[in-house]
């Protein structure tokens, strides 16, 4: 894990759009992947990650799901303790994303989904769409294709 790396939370509709479309998603995880972005991630959301990816409707292959998840075991960046996260009582769910960012240090949690959206902070960390994330990352670098 480098200095200064940014460490950010994928949650589970940023990574599945990851691997079923090529947008700014991917990108985002292809710069975890790469060392760029420091991901960060816990167990239950790779739980729901897996059960997610196997919707039929999806259309991941088995070996697709794999692939994803060896990576990210191997680049993720896992908290040993979560801490009790409740704040968001239209959907309890979406805390574990939360409690995975205030574990890890995370710099930023980059989502679609409405309800941390909503939020646009937590404890000082921001959350953002991928599309706008990539944007301020890029400009904080000099912009460039990356």
């Amino acid at each position: 894990m480098g200095a200064g790396k940014p460490r950010v939370v994928l949650d589970t509709n940023v990574l599945v759009s990851a691997l079923g479309w090529n947008g700014p998603e991917r990108r985002l995880y292809r710069s975890c992947l790469a060392g760029v972005i420091q991901l960060c991630i816990s167990i239950p959301l790779v739980d729901e990650l897996i059960r997610v990816m196997s919707y039929p409707k999806l259309g991941f292959s088995v070996q697709d799901q794999q692939v994803m998840i060896q990576d990210i075991l191997r680049v993720g960046c896992f908290p040993s303790e979560l801490p009790v996260v409740r704040v968001i009582q239209e959907d309890p769910a979406d805390d574990r994303v939360l409690a995975c960012a205030l574990a890890c240090g995370a710099d930023r949690i980059v989502t679609g989904d409405a309800h941390l959206l909503n939020l646009g902070t937590f404890h000082g960390i921001r959350i953002l769409k991928a599309a706008a994330w990539l944007q301020q990352f890029d400009e904080t670098r000099g912009a460039g294709d990356r």
